[in-house]
C-alpha cells in the first residue's frame, strides 16, 4: 500500500471525511479535531492524497437521492486531474462537457438501477 493510501486511511480512521474539489484541492472534515501531527503530516502530503482520492472509485448509493449514477469530468478537461463524483440524477452534467466525462453506475440504496 502506497505512503498516500495510508496516510488516507489513518484520516478516516480519525474520524475525517476526505474529498477532491472540483479544482483538485483537497478537502476533509471531522466531527472532533484530528491530532495535530496527524494534520501536520496530512498538510505535508497533500497532493499524494489528491491522487489517491482522485483513483478512488465512485461512492455508494447517493445520500441525496438514494442513486446510483455517478459522473466526473476527465483530465481531458483541462483540470488538474479527475474532478470529483457527482450524482447522475441530482447534478446531472453539462451536455458540452459530457465527451470527456465518464459515468459508472453502482448499486442504489435499496435496490440497483441501470
Amino acid at each position: 500500500m502506497k505512503a498516500a493510501a495510508r496516510l488516507v486511511d489513518r484520516l478516516r480512521q480519525a474520524g475525517a471525511t476526505l474529498t477532491l474539489s472540483p479544482i483538485g484541492r483537497v478537502q476533509f472534515a471531522a466531527p472532533a479535531p484530528l491530532p495535530a501531527a496527524l494534520l501536520a503530516e496530512a498538510r505535508a502530503h497533500r497532493d499524494g492524497i489528491a491522487a489517491e482520492l482522485a483513483t478512488e472509485g465512485p461512492p455508494g448509493p447517493c445520500e441525496a437521492c438514494g442513486g446510483g449514477q455517478w459522473w466526473r469530468l476527465s483530465v481531458l478537461s483541462g483540470g488538474p486531474g479527475p474532478g470529483p463524483w457527482h450524482c447522475h440524477h441530482c447534478d446531472h452534467p453539462n451536455p458540452a462537457n459530457w465527451v470527456d466525462a465518464c459515468s459508472i453506475p453502482t448499486k442504489a440504496r435499496g435496490r440497483e438501477r441501470t
